[in-house]
């Protein structure tokens, strides 16, 4: 029986592992443009061992609370030959199952594969719905390429039996392609989608700063969708609504968001919320360390607000040496979460800046790192599924 989309709003403030993230691959055949990949800091690239992945997806203490399992990472997850066997084992064990890919490794066998293995949903990064857009920041991959093997997977759910499979878009949106998503409602009604998350660029250069579509945080828009519209689930971030490609961008979309479905207490908080956290979500990294967030799965450089950062990973524990729970129920992860969940760092994303916001070692309260307050993740302005 396919397992029912986890609703993480019945989770929140959970100490509970819900959803397990496996970066089990960080190699990448692409170079987009806007990749925290270009400002890595000492950061290897490689795979997941198959067999940890399988002992970690079997681990009982794990299976009694996770509902989620998504391949996902900093890499492209189909650079794994053993892909589909990490989805079909969480399927067994009566988990919800996702992965995120950029598309171009989506020919008909793996899509089959993919497929009989039990996926539930298939995200496919998509930063623009024409050939120059999408190809402008997508370096290395082709549109044509991708909209052929969007058609493929959707012709294999017919042939297999599996409509039931769900296809979502991810969008990195800045000022170059925010108007992109007037074309969004004809793409998803032409290729079957029905979920979306779009998240601001986080920008690791000045150049790439001056194209954000933030300024200051302006709203937040959010919900979980049954059948109300196209959209079964989406995701928007906070963007800065007085950008007029911004305003026009969120209008042709507006109507497949049904809004009355939002979560009020969600629609304008400047107070910060970590979904990763606070829902229960774990990351495990390609090398098998144990991270609380994307935000800290990899070291590299990011801009804010005019300061250039430097984020350093932050890991409690590896795989390859302990069980997944034992790292999870650590004092000092422990801890972590709980500092997380009532939010005891300094306010660094509202304030004016200072010299601590230049790395995530040490803040302004006392806290230690890993420092999360100037964290645009936990501010809904970067998101990812």
């Amino acid at each position: 029986m396919r397992p029912l989309k986890p609703d993480p709003r019945t989770s929140n403030g959970t100490d509970d592992i819900k959803k397990v993230y496996f970066e089990i691959s960080s190699l990448c055949n692409l170079s987009c443009s806007m990749c925290f990949r270009h400002t890595w800091i000492d950061e290897g690239t490689g795979r997941l061992d198959a067999d940890t992945v399988m002992r970690v997806i079997n681990e009982e203490a794990v299976l009694k609370t996770a509902d989620t399992v998504f391949l996902g990472g900093m890499g492209e997850p189909l650079t794994h030959p053993a892909a589909p066997s990490f989805i079909a084992a969480a399927h067994d064990k009566g988990k919800y199952t996702e992965i995120i890919t950029n598309g171009t490794m989506l020919r008909q066998k793996t899509s089959a594969a993919l497929l009989e293995s039990g996926l539930d949903r298939l995200w496919v990064s998509m930063d623009g719905f024409n050939r120059e857009t999408y190809e402008g920041i997508r370096k290395g991959s082709q549109f044509d390429l991708i909209t052929s093997n969007l058609d493929t997977f959707n012709n294999e759910k017919v042939r297999m039996g599996r409509e039931d499979a769900e296809i979502g878009i991810t969008f990195v949106a800045s000022s170059e392609n925010i108007s992109e998503l007037k074309h969004l409602p004809e793409f998803m009604d032409r290729y079957n989608i029905t979920g979306l998350n779009i998240s601001s660029m986080i920008p690791n250069s000045d150049d790439l700063e001056k194209i954000v579509i933030y300024d200051r945080i302006v709203g937040i828009y959010q919900g979980n969708l049954d059948d109300v519209t196209p959209f079964r689930e989406y995701d928007i971030p906070a963007m800065d609504l007085r950008n007029k490609a911004v305003a026009e961008a969120y209008r042709a979309i507006f109507p497949r968001l049904a809004p009355s479905r939002v979560p009020k207490d969600r629609d304008i908080n400047l107070q910060p919320w970590c979904r990763f956290v606070n829902e229960g979500n774990v990351f495990v990294s390609w090398d098998g360390d144990v991270v609380p967030c994307m935000g800290l799965l990899h070291s590299s450089y990011t801009n804010l607000y005019g300061t250039h950062r430097k984020v350093m990973r932050h890991s409690f524990g590896n795989v390859y040496k302990e069980n997944l729970y034992d790292i999870w129920r650590k004092p000092d992860f422990t801890d972590f979460r709980k500092r997380v969940r009532n939010w005891e760092f300094s306010p660094c994303i509202l304030c004016g800046g200072c010299s601590m916001r230049e790395e995530n070692k040490e803040d302004c309260t006392g806290n230690q790192e890993p420092t999360c307050g100037a964290c645009i993740w936990a501010f809904n302005v970067a998101s990812c599924p």
